[in-house]
């Protein structure tokens, strides 16, 4: 049997075969579900879709920063998005997974409105809508408040995690941040 080495090998040919391997894509862990990338200066940014938020993919038209919603985020020095940019908006985020999780996230609204809701999705399955309704939303305290739902993984490595503003009007909406995705069990 004879081998060839890379030097009887045409670069141009040798390219070729390497571009010719296919690997298949492997999605990223999830991450950054405080929203801390990019860094916005100033109070917010309006991100329009199909624009990144970090690892997540915006649709419609979101705020991203340290106060979008006229209120401060869940951790003062933190980022945050408030679903409802130039209108109704949202994120999603592809992540390599096997087992089951449990999601947790922080939920509060803009200070304009009295009641805000979204709804969560994985894989395009609809795993609940979330309401904020707290009296008292300032600029100084959004009256946060913790959210949390379960799934089960399935046959796929990937999973879509994904908040969607369930505010049709306006540019004031639901708020969400220190979103978390904690392993529950495998089985």
């Amino acid at each position: 049997m004879k081998f060839l080495s890379s030097r009887s090998i045409p670069t141009a040919a040798l390219a070729a075969l390497v571009i010719a391997v296919n690997v298949p894509a492997i999605a990223a862990p999830y991450s950054d579900g405080d929203f801390q990338t990019p860094v916005v200066s100033g109070a917010y940014s309006t991100v329009t879709g199909p624009a990144t938020i970090g690892p997540w993919i915006v649709n419609g038209s979101v705020n991203h920063g340290k106060g979008p919603a006229g209120t401060t985020c869940s951790t003062t020095s933190g980022q945050c998005i408030d679903l409802n940019g130039n209108g109704p908006g949202g994120v999603t985020q592809t992540f390599e997974r096997t087992c089951n999780y449990r999601v947790d996230f922080m939920m509060s609204r803009h200070t304009q409105i009295a009641t805000a809701s979204l709804e969560a999705f994985v894989d395009g399955v609809t795993k609940g809508i979330f309401t904020h309704n707290v009296v008292g939303v300032t600029p100084q305290d959004g009256k946060w408040q913790p959210q949390t739902f379960n799934f089960v993984g399935g046959p796929s490595t990937t999973t879509k995690l994904a908040f969607q503003s369930k505010v049709m009007t306006g540019a004031a909406g639901p708020q969400i941040d220190n979103v978390t995705v904690k392993l529950v069990s495998c089985t």
